[in-house]
């Protein structure tokens, strides 16, 4: 392993802890519950998860959006050009 791959790999580490440890910092501090409601049903849950699905729900909406708007572009370019069989 060279020099630059211990440091990238150091890198991903040391990110990954202090993101591990901003989260913990963040679901202790946001313990309480709240109620959420939508049309018929109600559940009780704590605040840190509430916004940690909704962060999820927007990364996994935003993931297929960039996908799908990749495909768009993707199937326009190849449509747009002849091709000619020899």
């Amino acid at each position: 392993m060279g020099k630059y791959q211990k440091f990238g790999l150091f890198i991903i580490i040391f990110t990954t802890i202090i993101f591990l440890i901003v989260i913990v910092i963040f679901s202790i501090q946001n313990l309480g519950n709240v109620t959420i409601s939508f049309l018929f049903w109600k559940v009780e849950l704590s605040l840190a998860t509430v916004i940690f699905l909704s962060l999820l729900i927007g990364i996994i909406f935003g993931i297929i959006m960039i996908e799908l708007i990749r495909f768009k572009i993707g199937k326009k370019r190849h449509g747009s050009k002849t091709y000619q069989i020899r």
